[in-house]
Parts: structure tokens; C-alpha cells; sequence
């Protein structure tokens, strides 16, 4: 659908549902879950590395692989960084990555579906996801991924995983198990996500110049192990997104010794130099 003639549809009329069930009852019951949820070590311990894990999944797998193929895999372990990034209940991959790409293409545009300059932090941050727009994959921008039969399909059960890992953290923990590990950790990692769309284009750092508004935002670059939003739309095929001194990017980091035992390769690397930024906030820009 075209932008023009999406204006001329009132924003009510765009509303959709579908997908209202689902998140509203995961923050429901991570709420009502906590006053029979058991604080304890082991109980953080697994909410912290079933949190860890599945954001390495989304940063590792959907943003750098599938979004700009920073780095190459095996088809098998291709697969597996969809099925674990499909389990953070964030879709699947084909919408993840056309819709990313598509931002990219159109960043803080007209045409940029959850940019909060045009339609406000809240819109950016979770209202677009009941628009209608949201739900229609872009084909034309995923056009390399429609050829694997398999992302496909994970696309079009994406319930499947999320499913699957929650009754196997239920059978594993119990209700702690799938509380800390399934419910409260799922919950952080949609709000850390969203924080991507709307506050890393809000407020933050611009070390460097682009045509955006993007900014490297320390709440969302610590809630997604080293993500600079500003870092990243500088240099968007760049494996590792520290482009400055003192920075430190944790995924990139377990990409690096992922290389190392063969389970990825040619990772990415910056076209320009560090040394190259412009610093815009010393430059008063």
C-alpha cells in the first residue's frame, strides 16, 4: 500500500487487534506472576541468561545476519539463529528484517512506519505494532530470505518456538521456571527492543553524522549488550557497532569467538575509521 493513500485512511480505521492477546497477557501475567514468583539466585540466574541468550538471538540473528548479513553462517546454524531469535515472541524472520530494512531505507521519514519523529515516541514505541501496515510483510525487501524454505515456514508459525520454550521452562523450573525464564525475561526483551525505535531515535549521542535522527542511547545500548543505534546506522553492514574509543560491544564480541570455532565467518567490518566520526556533540552539532 502506498504511503499517499494511507493518508487519506483515517489511523482508526488502520487498527488492528490480532496481536493485542498475546502481549497484553504476557504483561498481565508477568504483573500477577510476581506475587507467587520465588526470588532467588538460581531463579535471576536463568532469567538473566535466558534473557542474554534470546537478545544475542534478535541482535546476532535477526538485526546484523538477517537484516544486513554482516556475517555468513552454514544454513544449519542459519536456522538455529532464527529459531532462537523466533522464541523472544518478536515474529519471524522475513517480517523481522523487512520491516528493519525498510526502516533503514526510509529512517525518521514519512514513509518510516514506527519513527517517533513524525508520529510521537509512543507511536514509535509500541503503537505501530497494532497497525495494520505492521502486519503485511515487504516482500521486495526480503526477497534473499524467500528462498529458503525453512525461514518461511518459521515465519509462518513464529508461535510455535515461544510455545515450546515456555512449557520447556515449566518443565524444567515449574512455574518459577517459567516465570523467571519464559514470561518476565520475554517481557524486557519486548520493551528493551522497543527502545530501538523510539528512544534510540530520541535522545542519546550522535557521534556521527547521518541522515537521521539515530542516536547511541546508553539504556538501550546496555538492555541489548552493546547495540550504538547512532554507531549502526553509520556504518549499517558493520559486524561490530564500537566505532569509538572506550566502546564495547558484547555481541560482537561472541561473534568474534564464534568465527573462531567455525561457526561464523568474513564478519564485517567499518568502511571508515573510528578516527573518522564526526563528533557532533563536541562540534555542537
Amino acid at each position: 500500500m502506498k504511503v499517499s493513500s494511507d493518508r487519506r485512511v483515517p489511523w482508526v480505521s488502520r487498527l488492528s487487534w490480532r496481536h493485542a492477546p498475546w502481549l497484553l497477557g504476557l504483561h498481565l501475567a508477568a504483573f500477577v506472576g510476581a506475587l507467587w514468583a520465588h526470588l532467588s539466585l538460581v531463579n535471576v540466574t536463568v532469567f538473566l541468561v535466558s534473557y542474554c541468550v534470546r537478545v544475542f538471538g534478535i541482535s546476532a540473528g535477526y538485526h546484523r545476519y538477517f537484516s544486513h548479513r554482516s556475517f555468513k553462517v552454514s544454513r544449519v546454524f542459519q536456522f538455529m539463529l532464527a529459531v532462537l531469535a523466533v522464541t523472544s515472541m518478536q515474529r519471524g524472520p522475513l517480517w523481522w528484517a523487512s520491516f528493519h530494512r525498510h526502516h533503514h531505507r526510509y529512517s525518521d521519514q514519512l514513509n518510516d512506519i514506527h519513527s517517533p519523529v513524525h508520529k510521537g515516541i509512543w507511536w514509535s514505541y509500541a503503537g505501530w505494532l497494532f497497525d495494520r501496515r505492521s502486519e503485511v510483510i515487504k516482500f521486495t525487501m526480503v526477497c534473499d530470505l524467500f528462498r529458503f524454505p525453512e525461514l518461511v515456514w518459521l515465519d509462518r508459525y513464529c508461535m510455535a518456538p515461544p510455545f515450546l520454550f515456555a512449557v520447556l521452562t515449566f518443565v524444567i523450573g515449574g512455574f518459577d521456571g517459567l516465570y523467571w525464564g519464559f514470561i518476565l525475561s520475554t517481557v524486557l526483551l519486548f520493551h528493551a527492543l522497543a527502545l530501538g525505535n523510539s528512544a534510540a531515535h530520541s535522545w542519546g549521542e550522535r557521534q556521527h553524522d547521518t541522515v537521521d535522527n539515530s542516536r547511541n542511547n546508553i539504556i538501550y545500548w546496555v538492555l541489548t549488550l552493546g547495540e550504538y543505534h547512532n554507531n549502526h546506522h553509520y556504518e549499517m553492514a558493520s559486524a561490530n557497532q564500537a566505532l569509538g574509543k572506550f566502546q564495547i560491544d558484547l555481541i560482537y564480541c561472541i561473534l568474534r569467538l564464534l568465527a573462531k570455532i567455525g561457526l561464523v565467518r568474513d564478519l564485517r567490518q567499518p568502511r571508515r575509521l573510528p578516527e573518522q566520526a564526526v563528533d557532533l556533540d563536541r562540534r555542537g552539532g
